[in-house]
C-alpha cells in the first residue's frame, strides 16, 4: 500500500497466491479473489487492506473454477469478475454471484480474457480467439461478434461510444466509435516508436 503516490510502500500482511485478483474502489474499500479448493475465494477490505475477511465462495456448476483473471467494482455494490471459463456479477457487495456467460454457451469460441465495465450494465469482454463480448443489461444478454482472429489481450473504452481492442499476437489495434458494434483495424505502430522508446529508456 502507498499513500505517497508510489514513492514509499508500506508491505500489508497478506495470504495470496499467484491466481489472484485485487481492485479498489476508494483508499480504503476493495475485494480480491483468489483460487482455493477448486473454487474462488471472495475477500473484502474497508480500512485500505490491512485487514481482509472472506465474504462469499464461487463454486462453479460446470466448469470448474480454475483461475480468477480480472475483478472490478464499479460502485459499493456492483462488481464484475472473470474467470478462465465464465464471467459473474455480483450486485450486494461481493456476498453473491450470479454467473452470467460461460464457455457453455455455443456461441463462444475460446475464453474470455480481459474486460472493461464501464458501470453496472454495460461491459466488453474480449477473448482468446477473436471474439468480443458485450452486454448493455447487466449480463442478462450478450452480444458475441468475432472481430478478428487470434488472442485479444485488452479491451478499453473511454466512454460508452468510444474504444480500442488489441490483438496481442500481432500487435493489431481496432477502434470502434459506436459502442463496439463495429470496429476499424488502425495503421499499425511503425517500428521507429519502438526503437526510440527503447533508446530513452536505456540511457536513463
Amino acid at each position: 500500500r502507498t499513500e505517497t503516490g508510489g514513492t514509499v510502500w508500506e508491505r500489508l500482511p497478506s495470504d495470496i497466491n499467484k491466481y489472484t485478483v485485487i481492485t479498489f474502489i476508494d483508499p480504503y474499500k476493495g475485494w480480491l479473489v483468489k483460487k482455493a479448493d477448486g473454487r474462488g475465494q471472495v475477500w473484502h477490505t474497508a480500512d485500505g487492506g490491512k485487514n481482509w475477511s472472506i465474504i462469499s465462495f464461487i463454486t462453479p456448476t460446470s466448469e470448474p473454477f480454475l483461475s480468477p483473471i480480472q475483478i472490478e467494482f464499479v460502485d459499493e455494490t456492483h462488481g464484475w469478475l472473470i474467470e478462465t471459463f465464465s464471467i459473474w456479477r455480483t450486485q450486494d457487495g461481493g456476498k453473491s454471484w450470479v454467473d452470467v456467460l460461460s464457455t457453455d454457451d455455443s456461441r463462444l469460441i475460446g475464453q474470455p480474457s480481459q474486460g472493461f465495465f464501464l458501470n453496472e450494465l454495460k461491459a466488453w469482454v474480449c477473448g482468446t480467439e477473436g471474439q468480443l463480448y458485450s452486454t448493455d443489461n447487466g449480463g442478462r444478454t450478450w452480444r458475441v461478434q468475432t472481430v478478428g482472429e487470434g488472442l485479444f489481450s485488452d479491451v478499453f473504452f473511454v466512454d460508452e461510444h468510444t474504444g480500442w481492442l488489441c490483438r496481442n499476437s500481432n500487435g493489431q489495434l481496432y477502434r470502434t466509435d459506436d459502442g463496439g458494434r463495429s470496429w476499424q483495424l488502425q495503421p499499425p505502430l511503425s517500428q521507429n516508436v519502438y526503437k526510440a522508446q527503447t533508446t530513452v529508456i536505456g540511457t536513463k
